[in-house]
């Protein structure tokens, strides 16, 4: 499973970088990281429970 990054994620990433902005990175992480990983964990979690491969963490 993976986290996928638009075009304008990877430019925003950049910006970020370059400005070392690190209230900026907490936004960006919060706001599009963690509801991709939040989503990823919940279907692993599915998987589980339905006695598929999946891992509870």
């Amino acid at each position: 499973m993976m986290i996928e990054f638009t075009q304008e994620d990877v430019m925003q990433l950049e910006v970020i970088k370059i400005d070392q902005d690190k209230d900026e990175a907490y936004r960006f992480i919060s706001e599009r990281i963690m509801p991709q990983v939040k989503k990823l964990k919940g279907m692993k979690m599915h998987g589980h429970l339905d006695g598929g491969k999946g891992s509870a963490f």
